[in-house]
């Protein structure tokens, strides 16, 4: 726990910081990033550098105060849990817990797994952060910054540090919105509000009214080959469409498959990395994404690369549309607007389906004696998320993904849906 007598610093919660505390009381909005490794890492070098981490980044030793604060303590234990790998499934199941547990008032806000193999050459890393303080840029940085750490220590060389100061509330670094932009994110609301439940989300589940608390969410991890890979951003391009609309086409056409034909919209979220619009650097800690949405109608017929085109196309303008967050005075209602969405019987957001594509991943070419095999980004949706919602990402040249399923969506319909996104892309790379 951070020593609340002693804070080295402290500010006021940002607006946006206000929605994620307010989420995170529903066990939403919690970011898990699963590193599998092989290599002699130990638990001491782990240990240490994972301590580096924490005493130079200031985010990694703050709590949030009931009074709305954000608190950087002096010093803080290290929230790091060492625990036997008795099978090489067992960091899914360990991942899908992390996604259930909460960072409430008065604790760090991550928290981090080593998990050891008895040959001692094939581990996973796996760090959970509540949202407020998370996003994909920085916590590849603080991947590469880690396993930095730990190839100086395994090899006997000198360990960098460098601190990273308590920086200022998101808001504070977004650009002036302006009335025009508060109306259009208003109104784009109000739309919401009337087109409620005449959407294909309702056909994707078992059934759509199952209250907050009892909703789970199941995971799906698929990675494809380098070949495979190379030869779909190759088509894209080619296509002139754009890797998140193509992965939201496949994402469509396997809920089609799944509900059959259908005259209603799906609704479709996609994660904004506002970072470019702060002009706010990379690496620095504090969550930077916000969402838009999107009504894509589908046709049984419909060609895939036509409906990649449509996707990018009406994804660019949603981006465009309603890309930033509202202004300030929304913090007086976040709240009250969070506890709707996870109150609404219908499944929160009623997106029927969801894309966050983190792009390439960019980790250091070589930590040796350290190899990077595999690497997966998870997130909680259960309480306010959407049906099926797919976080992907190129690390070393090929795309590796997680779909997570929202309950009441059944094990046959997740597995039916996961075989037929992958043949979807699968066909795609063929073309």
């Amino acid at each position: 726990m951070p020593n609340k007598n002693h804070p080295v610093s402290h500010r006021r919660l940002g607006y946006v910081e206000h929605i994620y505390r307010s989420g995170a009381e529903f066990g939403a909005f919690v970011a898990v990033r699963i590193v599998r490794v092989s290599g002699p890492l130990t638990v001491d070098v782990l240990q240490a550098s994972l301590q580096d981490a924490q005493n130079e980044i200031a985010l990694l030793r703050a709590s949030m105060t009931g009074s709305g604060e954000l608190q950087v303590a002096t010093t803080a234990d290290l929230p790091l849990s060492i625990v036997g790998r008795r099978s090489p499934e067992q960091w899914k199941e360990m991942a899908i817990a992390a996604l259930l547990q909460r960072f409430p008032d008065g604790s760090l806000l991550w928290r981090a797994w080593f998990l050891e193999s008895a040959d001692g050459q094939n581990h996973e890393v796996l760090l959970a952060f509540h949202h407020s303080i998370s996003d994909g840029s920085a916590i590849t940085w603080l991947v590469n910054r880690l396993l930095e750490k730990c190839q100086a220590r395994l090899k006997g060389q000198a360990v960098q540090h460098a601190a990273q100061p308590l920086p200022p509330a998101a808001d504070k670094r977004l650009p002036g919105l302006g009335i025009t932009r508060a109306i259009q994110f208003a109104w784009h609301h109000v739309i919401k509000m009337f087109q409620r439940g005449d959407r294909a989300i309702q056909q994707l589940v078992d059934s759509p009214h199952v209250p907050a608390d009892d909703r789970t969410t199941s995971i799906r991890f698929l990675k494809l080959s380098a070949d495979s890979t190379n030869g779909l951003l190759t088509t894209v391009k080619r296509e002139q469409a754009t890797v998140e609309g193509t992965l939201m086409a496949a994402m469509l056409r396997a809920s089609l498959k799944v509900v059959g034909t259908t005259t209603k919209p799906f609704t479709c979220f996609t994660s904004i990395n506002l970072r470019p619009v702060c002009q706010v650097d990379p690496d620095l800690f504090g969550c930077f994404v916000y969402w838009a949405e999107t009504l894509q109608p589908v046709r049984p017929d419909s060609n895939f690369w036509d409906l990649a085109r449509e996707t990018s196309v009406a994804i660019r303008r949603s981006k465009q549309k309603r890309g930033l967050p509202p202004p300030a005075l929304f913090k007086t209602v976040s709240g009250r607007v969070l506890h709707g969405i996870v109150n609404n019987r219908a499944m929160g957001r009623t997106n029927a389906v969801g894309v966050s594509n983190l792009g390439r991943i960019d980790l250091l070419d070589d930590f040796s004696p350290l190899q990077i095999n595999e690497m997966y980004s998870l997130a909680a949706q259960q309480a306010i998320g959407n049906a099926v919602h797919l976080i992907s990402g190129s690390v070393y040249d090929r795309i590796m993904a997680t779909l997570m399923f929202t309950s009441p969506i059944s094990k046959a319909v997740a597995d039916t849906f996961v075989e037929n996104f992958q043949a979807e892309l699968t066909a795609a790379c063929e073309l």
